[in-house]
C-alpha cells in the first residue's frame, strides 16, 4: 500500500511568496496541531548512523519512551490525505487558553473543513516502519499556510524524540515525547490505537521567556488492503489534547486547571494510495 517515502530528517522548505501576515499564520499553525497532529517529534545529541538503532532503545530507556511507534509493513510510503477538524472545545473557557486567538481562527476558518495534504511513513534502522515527523511536519504546514521558504526541520529517524523547528525571524518550536504508548496490533480486526505525551516549548520574538504547552495525541487506526474505488485504505482518528502549563508562581490557574485539559482538538483522517502520474505529452500507453 502507498507509495515509497522519500529521504527526510534536516532540511529546508522550497522558495515560494510570504509576507509577515503569512509568517505569523503559519507561526500560528505550527503552534496549534499541525506539530502534534503530523506526529513531529525528533533527535538527541549525535551518534554515527551505524548505531542509530541502539541509541534509540537507550534514549527509550532513559526517558521512558520506546523508539518511535510502529505501524504495519503496509503504511510504508506516502500518502495522500484528507483530514477534517471535526471538533474543538476549551473545557476551561478561552481565557486559560494560552493561545486563545489561535483557537478562534481554528474555529472560524478550520472547524468542519477538509484539507488535503500528504503523509509518510519509512523504515528506520531496525527495520520498523515508522512516522516520518518532519517530512510530514513540513508538508501539513505547507498544507494549511502555503510555501514556508527558510524553515529548517531537525530530526533523526532513529533518535525520533525530538523535534526542532526554525522559522527564520519568527517563532522557533523544540517538541519532545515525553511518554509513548503503542497497543498490539489486532491482526484480524486491522486496528491499532497509539498515544503521545510531549512537551512543545515556543522562542516567541518579543518574549523575555519561551511559552509552554503539554498535549497528548491519541489515534485509532483502522485499515484494510484493498478498497473500492475513491474509497481510503487508512482511516484514523485523532484526538489531541492541550493542558495547561502555568507560569511560575500562578497558583490561580494552576489551582483551577487541577490537570484538567484546556483545549481538545478531534480528528478524522482518511488515507488514500497516491494518484498516479499523468503521463507526459507523447509517451507511449500502457501495451
Amino acid at each position: 500500500m502507498g507509495g515509497r517515502a522519500g529521504r527526510a530528517g534536516r532540511g529546508g522548505a522550497g522558495a515560494g511568496a510570504g509576507d509577515a501576515g503569512a509568517g505569523g499564520r503559519r507561526a500560528a499553525v505550527l503552534g496549534g496541531g499541525a506539530l502534534a497532529a503530523a506526529g513531529a517529534l525528533a533527535a538527541p545529541p549525535p551518534a554515527s548512523a551505524g548505531n542509530g538503532g541502539a541509541f534509540g532503545k537507550v534514549w527509550g530507556a532513559v526517558t521512558k519512551t520506546k523508539g518511535d511507534i510502529s505501524y504495519p509493513a503496509g503504511f510504508e510510503g506516502c500518502w495522500d490525505v484528507r483530514g477534517r477538524l471535526e471538533t474543538l472545545e476549551t473545557p476551561l473557557g478561552l481565557e486559560v487558553v494560552p493561545d486563545a486567538k489561535q483557537i478562534e481562527r481554528a474555529r472560524r476558518e478550520d472547524l468542519g473543513q477538509t484539507l488535503a495534504y500528504q503523509q509518510c511513513f519509512r523504515t528506520n534502522a531496525e527495520g520498523a516502519v515508522v512516522a516520518d515527523r518532519a517530512r510530514n511536519t513540513l508538508l501539513l504546514a505547507e498544507a494549511m499556510a502555503g510555501p514556508i521558504p527558510g524553515a529548517e526541520l531537525d530530526w533523526d529517524i532513529d533518535r525520533p524524540n525530538k523535534l526542532k523547528v526554525r522559522l527564520p525571524g519568527s517563532t522557533s518550536y523544540t517538541v519532545t515525547v515525553t511518554k509513548r504508548f503503542e497497543g498490539d496490533v489486532d491482526e484480524e480486526a486491522q486496528r491499532l490505537s497509539t498515544s503521545e505525551f510531549f512537551e512543545q516549548v515556543a522562542d516567541v520574538p518579543g518574549r523575555n521567556t519561551p511559552a509552554v504547552k503539554a498535549s497528548r495525541l491519541l489515534t485509532k487506526w483502522k485499515w484494510r488492503d484493498q478498497a473500492p474505488e475513491g474509497q481510503p485504505l487508512i482511516v484514523a482518528t485523532q484526538i489531541l489534547t492541550d493542558f495547561v502549563v502555568p507560569a511560575e508562581g500562578d497558583e490561580a490557574l494552576l489551582l483551577r486547571s487541577q490537570g484538567k485539559p484546556s483545549a481538545v482538538w478531534t480528528y478524522k483522517l482518511a488515507f488514500f494510495p497516491p494518484a498516479a502520474p499523468e503521463p507526459a505529452p507523447g509517451a507511449p500507453g500502457p501495451a
